[in-house]
């Protein structure tokens, strides 16, 4: 059964649920060109988009939050050395992520967790996510530094 979730209450209960945890991290989940909201979020302290990021999508259509690595080019450095580095990656998160192609650019990498959206409350959705972002923004950190924006 599809689960109908808000995209502004959601995005607000995350910022809320950061703000209580001390704000580990931030988001940036509008496109303030267009002062839409969007469905997926960066995360970066800077506010700021990047191609390459560590990425929270609400994929309503699928019914799941899409939580992980976002890489606009596999063939790009940073692509390289998260592929380079696939099995060290695996073996340093606490799941089996999956590795997916991107399916309107298939030189897009993505390293993720989904996690279904079923009856669960925004809340309980982000508080389940919340801790694998966390080893995302670690393994970014580690593998790929020098093309990440600070977290």
């Amino acid at each position: 059964m599809k689960h109908s979730i808000d995209l502004q209450d959601f995005w607000h209960t995350f910022e809320q649920i950061l703000i209580e945890n001390g704000e580990p991290f931030k988001i940036i989940h509008e496109n303030a060109s267009k002062g839409i909201q969007t469905h997926y979020a960066n995360v970066n302290k800077l506010k700021i988009r990047n191609n390459n990021c560590v990425d929270i999508s609400l994929v309503r259509r699928s019914n799941f939050l899409r939580v992980g690595l976002y890489i606009y080019d596999k063939n790009s450095s940073v692509g390289k050395c998260i592929l380079a580095n696939r099995q060290a990656i695996n073996a340093k998160l606490s799941f089996a992520p999956d590795w997916e192609w991107g399916v309107r650019n298939v030189n897009t990498l993505w390293v993720v967790k989904k996690f279904p959206i079923d009856d669960m409350s925004c809340r309980e959705l982000i508080e389940e996510a919340l801790p694998i972002i966390m080893e995302f923004i670690g393994i970014a950190k580690e593998y790929g530094q020098n093309y990440f924006f600070d977290f």
